[in-house]
């Protein structure tokens, strides 16, 4: 793994374990399949992004908010 890979890692990582950040992707997940939806895969690369724009867009560190914007593009 690269330096920025690395880097973009470590910071998804931070802002994901800070709390709170896990309740959106999950509420969309169970959601999904509550009303019949069977790709597990592709529920989760979509509640994942929603949370990753939604990190981005509240950031207030000009560097915390690239690397969210770069990982959005790495899960297209």
């Amino acid at each position: 793994v690269d330096k920025f890979s690395t880097s973009v890692l470590q910071d998804c990582k931070n802002n994901i374990l800070a709390g709170g950040k896990r309740v959106r992707p999950a509420v969309m997940y169970y959601g999904y399949l509550a009303a019949g939806g069977e790709n597990r895969e592709e529920i989760i690369k979509a509640s994942v992004s929603v949370e990753l724009i939604h990190s981005f867009s509240m950031g207030s560190k000009k560097r915390f908010s690239i690397h969210f914007l770069k990982a959005i593009i790495l899960l297209s």
